[in-house]
Order: C-alpha cells, then sequence, then structure tokens
C-alpha cells in the first residue's frame, strides 16, 4: 500500500512540475526577464493625477511585472516624482503580479524638452501676419487669438506634454534609441490617461516575442480629414516613395490611390519591437513628416501627429503578418468626468471593448472604422 501511495505522490508531482513548467515557458518573457521589455511613459507637470490612475490599472490587470520608465521635461518638480513613487509604494504588494522596489522610475528626456512653452506672442504674430491682412480690425484679431489659444491648450491636453511637436519625437525617433540602448527587445508605450479595464489574459511581451512581432496596437482607424488634411499628406508620402524607391503593399497603394482620410494606429496603447522601430530608415520616414514644412503643428487644419506616422512605418516596412491587434482587454482613453460613476466610466463612449472590430485593414471604409471609441456590438 505504501508503495502505491508513494508512487501516486511521486506522479502526481511530476505532473504538477511539467505543467507548471509549460505555462513557465508558454508565458516566458522575452529575453532575460524582466530586463528585456519595458513601458514607457511621457509625462507632463499637470498629469501626474491621471497617470496614478492609469499605473494602478497596469498594476492590477498587468500579469508579469515589468520596468516602468516615466519620462519627463523640465518643468517636473522633484516633489511631484516623489509623490508618484510614494503613490506606487501604496499600491505595490496588491498588484495582479506584485510590484517589486524600484520597478517605476523617473528619466528626463534626451535631446529635447516636452515641457518647452510656445512663445504665444510670437506664435499670435505669425498667425496674424498669415490669416490677417494688414489692417485687419481689432475683432479679426481677438477672433485669431483665440482660435489658437484654444487649440494651444486642446493640443497640449491631448498630447500630454507643453509642445506637441517634441511629444512626436520623442515617440517617433527617441524613445526607440532609448530603448534599444538599455537593451530592450520590446516596449509598450501608454499615455497619462491610458486606462486598462480588464486583464490580460497573457503577457503580451511574450506572446509577440513568440511570434517575432513587429507591432501590436490596441486599435487601428482613420484620422478626422478635418485635422490632417489628406491632400497635404499623401503627396509628401508618394514623394517620399519616389526618392527613395520604396514600393508600398498592395493594400497601402490601394489606400493611396484611394486618396481620402489617413489611417492611423490608436497609439496612446502600443507595443514597439525595438529593433524594427530603431531601423535607420523607419525612423528617416517619421522625421520626414516631422520636419515637413506645413504639416508641423501650428495650424489646425495642418496638424499631423504620430499616430498617421505609425501607420506610415508599419504600411512601408513592417511585414503585415507580424502586426497583432490586441483585442482581448477593455481599455480606455480619456479620463471620464467628473460627473458619472465608476461603472457608467467603465461603460462610457470612450471605451473600447473586447472584440472591438479596429483591425488594421488598408482602404477600408471610414465610415465603419472611424476614431475607435463608443461600444462596439
Amino acid at each position: 500500500m505504501l508503495p502505491t501511495m508513494a508512487c501516486i505522490i511521486v506522479c502526481l508531482s511530476i505532473w504538477v512540475s511539467i505543467a507548471v513548467a509549460e505555462n513557465l515557458q508558454s508565458e516566458t518573457p522575452v529575453g532575460d526577464h524582466p530586463r528585456s521589455a519595458a513601458v514607457f511613459y511621457l509625462v507632463a507637470p499637470d498629469k501626474t493625477d491621471e497617470l496614478k490612475e492609469s499605473l494602478e490599472s497596469l498594476c492590477r490587470y498587468m500579469v508579469v511585472a515589468y520596468p516602468i520608465v516615466l519620462f519627463r521635461g523640465s518643468a517636473m518638480t522633484a516633489q511631484s516624482q516623489q509623490g508618484v513613487l510614494r503613490y506606487v509604494d501604496t499600491i505595490a504588494s496588491r498588484c495582479k503580479s506584485p510590484w517589486p522596489s524600484g520597478i517605476v522610475q523617473w528619466s528626463q528626456v534626451p535631446g529635447i524638452d516636452p515641457d518647452r512653452k510656445l512663445n504665444l506672442k510670437t506664435f499670435f504674430r505669425s498667425e496674424r501676419e498669415s490669416l490677417l491682412s494688414t489692417d485687419a480690425s481689432e475683432l479679426e484679431d481677438m477672433v485669431v487669438r483665440r482660435k489658437t489659444r484654444s487649440l494651444f491648450r486642446r493640443e497640449s491636453q491631448s498630447s500630454g506634454t507643453q509642445d506637441y511637436n517634441s511629444m512626436i519625437e520623442f515617440w517617433v525617433k527617441i524613445a526607440p534609441k532609448i530603448a534599444q540602448d538599455r537593451g530592450y527587445k520590446y516596449v509598450m508605450r501608454l499615455d497619462t490617461d491610458s486606462v486598462l479595464l480588464s486583464t490580460l489574459a497573457h503577457d503580451p511581451f511574450a506572446r509577440l516575442s513568440r511570434m517575432d512581432a513587429t507591432y501590436a496596437y490596441r486599435a487601428f482607424c482613420y484620422e478626422n480629414p478635418d485635422i490632417s488634411k489628406p491632400d497635404k499628406v499623401w503627396p509628401v508620402l508618394v514623394s517620399y516613395m519616389g526618392r527613395h524607391g520604396i514600393k508600398p503593399s498592395s493594400g497601402l497603394q490601394a489606400q493611396i490611390a484611394q486618396g481620402g482620410p489617413l489611417p492611423m494606429f490608436y497609439t496612446n496603447f502600443e507595443i514597439l519591437n525595438v529593433s524594427f522601430f530603431a531601423r535607420p530608415e523607419v525612423v528617416l520616414l517619421g522625421t520626414t513628416f516631422i520636419h515637413q514644412p506645413g504639416l508641423r503643428y501650428h495650424k489646425e487644419a495642418e496638424v499631423l501627429g504620430d499616430a498617421v506616422i505609425r501607420a506610415f512605418q508599419v504600411g512601408l516596412f513592417a511585414d503585415y503578418g507580424k502586426v497583432v491587434h490586441l483585442s482581448t482587454f477593455q481599455y480606455r482613453h480619456g479620463r471620464c468626468p467628473r460627473n458619472i460613476t465608476a461603472a457608467q466610466c467603465f461603460n462610457s463612449s470612450t471605451t473600447i471593448n473586447i472584440g472591438d472590430p479596429f483591425e488594421m485593414q488598408w482602404g477600408a471604409s471610414p465610415t465603419r472604422f472611424g476614431t475607435p471609441v463608443g461600444s462596439v456590438s
């Protein structure tokens, strides 16, 4: 009887060991966990409260703990930085996978200062000269000032930085270089108002590593043509491809021929394969648009963000079979109004639900794939 019981115990132990090993193997993160992947944020001085909400959602719903780097500009005070780190200490033990000490770190953005503010006096003067005649009335001048102030506030708030152009440059050019220098294979980008609303069933970094994926996204959609003018942007892309001898995929070629709204990824949640996005030709495409006259942030009808640039980078250089739509968790971009409950917020129009249709489809109808907000049946 004892040998039989011993055999059962030994066999059961072996079975459990194998099962655990298989599970660990299936979820082994990239490279030497946890140093081979990280989460990046770009944080403006007035966004630390919404950052805490985003960090708490990451703590609550991310199944494996990875380093989190909070990039900042010159205006972020030491007191604000310490406040965020103290908050992290209060939630670390309650995380889905408990966060070790030091998992969240602050880092100054090298090369640029995302907290620099536009010289509004010069900005208004240039807008007035370009939009108004020399004998413009005081009323017209006031309209221009109100319009540009409104635009400045809107873009600064949406980007999470004081300077929208610096934000674009950071995510297109600087972040991949930093990640490469630090030895990361994958980087998840989150905005300070990005909130996970349900558990990521699997470690996304491990999944992407097994596939050797190039890019993962939460939603693909089309830009508002009143913000980024297609007739100004498509010719720049076509000219770039001609100069560099690049032939687009059939899907992107159809998109170019069709014209119309510009494709974009909802870049407030994305995962980058660092080696791909640090490639010189991929970076060059991005910086071409960043420095393109007439497309930089200064006029409401001529704003081109990193979301469209990212779509062009993927569209021209990526193997589409290695581009992954992550649609198995609920996600919200943007803070909920103060006058609604948490439950109402969870089901609000800002939430992207599980199984949404916002999958990358070049040439698809923009009427179906509009801005990815709202419940989806």
